[in-house]
């Protein structure tokens, strides 16, 4: 999947914000849509464990499933992946 990337507003290490660029930047999407994906589905988290294969699959669908294609794309690709991270769509994937 590939997340915004380009002038995203981070708080720095002074307090304050900061406009910043590349895949560093578009871990923070991610990563705040695994913790909402979490919070609404607790039963997905290890716990502490080591988790589960079937459970870190799932969770690989529904980012796959609820990425928007860029247009024209019917697969994934080697530069745009499954799709742009859609918040909204992983967590009404995973609640179907």
């Amino acid at each position: 999947i590939v997340a915004p990337a380009y002038r995203v507003p981070v708080i720095n290490n002074q307090g304050t914000w900061s406009l910043v660029d590349g895949t560093s930047a578009a871990t923070v999407f991610v990563t705040g849509a695994l913790a909402l994906l979490l919070e609404t589905n607790p039963e997905l988290a290890a716990n502490g464990s080591q988790g589960s294969a079937s459970t870190v699959n799932d969770v690989k669908q529904y980012l796959m499933d609820s990425s928007k294609m860029q247009d024209g794309q019917t697969s994934h690709d080697d530069h745009y992946g499954y799709g742009l991270l859609q918040m909204d769509q992983l967590i009404i994937a995973a609640n179907q």
